[in-house]
């Protein structure tokens, strides 16, 4: 299974494309090489804390989960807004005009995402939350800015014909994840990116996270490392802290 690819982890291929990798245990075991010819970094991880718990860590860090989603409409997705790149390809309308394929994509592309944000308020206000931002952030589908939109289309799937909202609702409601990938998440790049992992317990919160820099696994691929550190979320002020 290429659990790597339902995360889109551009970083981690690039890891592993000079990377030797045993997946035998939740132990794993990656070698990179360094710029200096001849030499090696060798980086032993990662191991689950004793206290790990996945629905804990799902909970804290629910974009994992949605990132599957998103991944799976980019593919499905992938034909149609190549084809919005056609501009030397002509296509006849009914009205005997001629037009590209690309400005007719296009066309399609706005109807479809139109509708995918103002068709039912209950289900963009779902999207708007399953995309990481805070409720205290909703207004509603009219006040949403660029970014925003941008953001929430990723899930998103783009109809062979007519908008569907219907399709788009059982696309994101149905969704079927991959629990391997996400139980695998945290000891392949959770604890490299310096992810929280639990709640934080009374009198145990080190640093923000922010006031840590980190390592890089060797200087080839540099990808940051921040596994001599384990994290917890403060329910308190919403910061991830390292654990003392």
């Amino acid at each position: 299974m290429n659990f790597f690819k339902v995360f889109g982890l551009t970083a981690t291929f690039a890891l592993l494309a000079c990377s030797d990798m045993s997946s035998d245990s939740s132990n794993f075991s990656v070698t990179t090489s360094s710029l200096q010819p001849g030499s090696q970094v060798e980086k032993e991880f990662l191991t689950e804390p004793s206290d790990f718990d996945l629905k804990t860590y799902l909970e804290i860090n629910p974009d994992i989960k949605y990132n599957q989603i998103i991944q799976a409409a980019r593919q499905k997705n992938q034909a149609f807004m190549d084809s919005m790149a056609m501009t030397q390809d002509s296509v006849e309308l009914e009205d005997g005009t001629k037009t590209s394929i690309a400005a007719v994509a296009k066309e399609r592309y706005s109807a479809d995402t139109a509708a995918f944000i103002h068709s039912d308020t209950a289900f963009t206000h779902k999207i708007f939350l399953m995309t990481g931002y805070k409720e205290d952030m909703w207004i509603s589908a009219d006040s949403l800015n660029r970014e925003q939109r941008a953001m929430m289309v990723r899930f998103n799937l783009i109809q062979s014909k007519e908008p569907s909202i219907a399709q788009d609702k059982k696309f994101v409601n149905e969704f079927v994840y991959d629990e391997k990938a996400m139980e695998l998440h945290y000891v392949v790049l959770g604890a490299l990116e310096g992810r929280a992992y639990r709640y934080c317990k009374k009198g145990e919160l080190d640093k923000p996270k922010s006031e840590i820099p980190p390592d890089t696994l060797g200087q080839a691929p540099r990808l940051m490392d921040y596994n001599a550190h384990v994290f917890c979320l403060n329910k308190e002020d919403g910061i991830v802290y390292s654990i003392k």
